[in-house]
């Protein structure tokens, strides 16, 4: 959709340890989290935190590539910050917004490449 609003992802590996840690630019509404880095966690459904968006397509994008016979390597920690200006709540999908730019961030970490069919199934 042409608008003017977007979310804009930085990632880095970080191989001294394997911890996912995503933080937002703006932090005062929303937390850092932090979680392994082992794309076959369990995600804590009765806790929900906004973190887990990225964890489910960290899980995604490791059971794709396997899929695939794509060999992304072992996971390794990930340092992301996420900014944007798509407003939670508004009916412009946020989430998506965010799902989204995060794949695409992880695809360029692991020099990885998927079709744009397979983000919009995510």
């Amino acid at each position: 959709m042409a608008i003017r609003q977007d979310t804009i992802v930085a990632i880095r590996k970080n191989d001294s340890e394997k911890l996912l840690r995503i933080g937002i630019v703006k932090s005062e509404k929303y937390s850092m989290c932090t979680y392994p880095a082992h794309p076959k966690q369990e995600i804590d459904l009765k806790n929900h935190r906004w973190g887990h968006y990225f964890i489910c397509l960290y899980k995604g994008f490791y059971k794709y590539a396997k899929s695939r016979g794509i060999d992304v390597g072992e996971p390794v920690g990930l340092d992301v910050v996420v900014d944007g200006i798509v407003p939670t709540g508004s009916g412009l999908s946020s989430s998506a917004a965010f799902v989204c730019s995060s794949t695409t961030a992880i695809m360029a970490a692991f020099g990885a490449s998927f079709s744009k069919v397979f983000l919009s199934l995510l």
